[in-house]
């Protein structure tokens, strides 16, 4: 696989990810996993972190 390619996949695959966490802070849905529950907040913290990967995954790309 090719520099580019893997940035341009990583790069889509991490804004997918981006507006799904996007998508579940605006909805307010609960996460589940196990016990275990994901406030909303994280799908914030999640958002941002996922905008960063994408930016620099198109940067890198180049």
């Amino acid at each position: 696989m090719s520099k580019f390619s893997y940035f341009y996949f990583s790069s889509f695959i991490f804004f997918f990810a981006g507006l799904l966490h996007l998508y579940r802070a605006l909805n307010g849905f609960e996460l589940s996993i196990g016990p275990l529950s994901i406030p909303v907040w994280m799908s914030w913290v999640l958002v941002l972190i996922t905008g960063i990967m994408v930016y620099f995954s198109v940067k890198f790309r180049k």
